[in-house]
């Protein structure tokens, strides 16, 4: 996800360097995949994740690092 986002957002380049990331395949080596489900229960919905990043944790941290970056636009860098 990481080096899909660097490709969209090119002032990213500036922060991150895309070619020093690892390959999949080290990081599927090391880190397991995440496992998201959700469901209708009948006082709303369930949604549960598990894996080495939970989803809330991956969306807190892209919430984050969005508001750093918006932030830093306004600050005048």
């Amino acid at each position: 996800m990481l080096a899909f986002g660097v490709g969209l957002m090119p002032g990213v380049s500036r922060y991150i360097d895309a070619s020093k990331l690892p390959g999949t395949e080290t990081v599927s080596r090391h880190l397991g995949p995440v496992v998201f489900t959700q469901r209708t229960v009948p006082d709303g919905w369930l949604i549960e994740s598990s894996g080495p990043l939970t989803l809330n944790q991956m969306l807190f941290g892209g919430g984050v690092g969005a508001a750093l970056s918006t932030a830093r636009g306004y600050l005048g860098r």
